[in-house]
């Protein structure tokens, strides 16, 4: 599958995680909604949001997020869809955890979204 200004191949099989997390932050299911819809242009790939912010990710609490599911929440405010935690990504061991998650759950990538402070 080629990508359609012919840069190169569209990447496939791809399973990327989304966190919301730190303080609210205007667009955030807007930038949910918009990851779902550009993922599902390629074959077999998935976007899961960890519900319950970082606490659900460490936990591996994770839901399909589907173009169905993100339409409810396109264009409205807040965090409401995944819930969200106040912490950050910061220490040696949350970076370890969320690493171990990440392999756990064969993701090729990980989104966190929230305010100026997430990181």
């Amino acid at each position: 599958v080629k990508a359609r200004d012919d840069k190169g191949p569209v990447p496939t099989a791809q399973k990327v995680g989304v966190v919301f997390s730190g303080r609210q932050a205007p667009g955030c299911h807007d930038l949910l909604c918009g990851l779902v819809d550009m993922m599902r242009t390629s074959p077999e790939c998935k976007v899961l949001g960890f519900v319950g912010g970082t606490q659900g990710l460490f936990g591996r609490q994770a839901v399909e997020l589907t173009p169905e599911l993100c339409q409810a929440y396109a264009g409205t405010g807040g965090l409401e869809l995944l819930g969200r935690t106040v912490d950050r990504l910061k220490t040696e061991e949350e970076l370890s955890k969320a690493l171990a998650a990440c392999e756990e759950l064969s993701l090729t990538g990980l989104v966190l979204v929230g305010g100026a402070r997430t990181n």
